[in-house]
C-alpha cells in the first residue's frame, strides 16, 4: 500500500514484515537544526511557509501498533541555507526492509553577509524560480533517532542550470514553479527507480516547452509543460548513486492550449509509478 499527498502532507510507505513509516515535510526544527519537533517561524509569509521546510519521518516495527519517535532527515537551518525541501515527496520501504525518501528541494543562500541572521527565502535561491535538485535519503543500516549518516543524502538529479539569458522562463506555476518536480519512488526486482516531471532542460537547450500564451499574452506563470524522465539505482547500493535520467515523453516547443485552439497538445505534468513490482514496473 502507497499514500502521497500534494504539498507538505504525509507519505506512507509499507511493504517489508511489518515496517511501515510516515513521511512528511513540516517547519524546521524547533530548537535548531535536527530537532524532531518542528517549529512555528516568525514572522511568517507564504513563500517562508513554502521553502523552510525539513523531512521528518516516523516508522514502525510492528505494522502501526506502535511508533518510534520522530527524526529530522534533513536538519537544515535557516541561518545558513542550504537545499531546503520544496512540496514534493515519494516514499518507499523497498524488499530488504530499507526506507528510501526522494523529494525536490531548492537551494536557498544566506546572502545578507550577517552570520547567523535568519534569511528571507524571497530574495535568496540562486536560479530562481526554476533551479533545482530531486534528492534521496535512506535508513539503510542505521536505527531510527541514531546518528545517521548525512552521506546517505545523495542527488538523484540536478536541475541548476542557469537561466539569465534565456528569452523566456515559463515555469509551472504554484507548488510546481522549479525545473524538478513530483518524483515518484518505486521498487522492481534488483533495481531503484525514481520518476519524475521536469520543466525545461537550459543545460541541453530546451527553453521554450511552454504553451504559447507565454508568448502571445505575457504569461509565463502556468504556462510551462512537463517532459517525464525516470532514473535507476541498484538496490546493491541503496540508492547512493544513480544512472543518467532517460526521458520518457517528447519535447513540444511553444505547444499550444485548449484555452488557444488546439486542444489536442496534451499537457505532460504528472508522472505515477508502481511502488513495488515483479519483472516490468508502471
Amino acid at each position: 500500500m502507497y499514500c502521497h499527498r500534494r504539498g507538505s502532507g504525509p507519505a506512507e510507505a509499507t511493504g517489508y514484515e511489518g515496517k511501515v513509516a510516515i513521511v512528511w515535510t513540516a517547519y524546521f526544527g524547533a530548537s535548531g537544526p535536527g530537532d524532531p519537533e518542528s517549529g512555528y517561524l516568525e514572522p511568517i509569509s507564504l513563500l517562508l511557509e513554502q521553502n523552510a521546510q525539513d523531512i521528518y519521518i516516523m516508522t514502525s516495527d510492528d505494522a502501526g501498533e506502535t511508533w518510534n519517535g520522530k527524526y529530522n532527515v534533513t536538519k537544515n537551518d535557516i541561518t545558513t541555507g542550504g537545499w531546503w525541501p520544496y512540496a514534493d515527496m515519494s516514499a518507499v520501504i523497498d524488499t530488504e526492509g530499507r526506507l528510501h525518501v526522494v523529494w525536490t528541494a531548492r537551494q536557498q543562500v544566506n546572502l545578507t553577509g550577517v552570520a547567523g541572521s535568519v534569511i528571507d527565502p524571497q530574495m535568496d535561491y540562486p536560479g530562481f524560480p526554476l533551479a533545482s535538485r530531486i534528492l534521496h535519503w535512506s535508513d539503510d543500516g542505521e536505527a531510527i533517532g541514531a546518528a545517521l549518516d548525512d552521506n546517505y543524502i545523495t542527488i538523484v538529479r540536478d536541475g541548476t542550470a542557469d537561466w539569465s539569458e534565456m528569452d523566456s522562463i515559463c515555469v509551472g506555476g504554484a507548488w510546481h514553479n522549479t525545473s524538478l518536480n513530483l518524483p515518484s519512488i518505486g521498487q522492481c526486482d534488483d533495481k531503484l527507480y525514481v520518476s519524475f516531471a521536469q520543466f525545461q532542460d537550459v543545460a541541453n537547450g530546451i527553453w521554450d516547452n511552454c504553451h504559447i500564451t507565454a508568448w502571445t499574452q505575457n504569461i509565463t506563470n502556468g504556462s510551462a509543460n512537463a517532459n517525464l524522465y525516470f532514473t535507476v539505482s541498484p538496490m546493491a547500493n541503496g540508492g547512493q548513486n544513480w544512472d543518467p535520467a532517460r526521458l520518457l515523453t517528447d519535447f513540444t516547443p511553444r505547444c499550444d492550449t485548449a484555452e488557444t485552439g488546439n486542444p489536442g497538445v496534451p499537457v505532460i505534468r504528472w508522472p505515477r509509478m508502481s511502488v513495488i513490482a515483479i519483472s516490468t514496473i508502471q
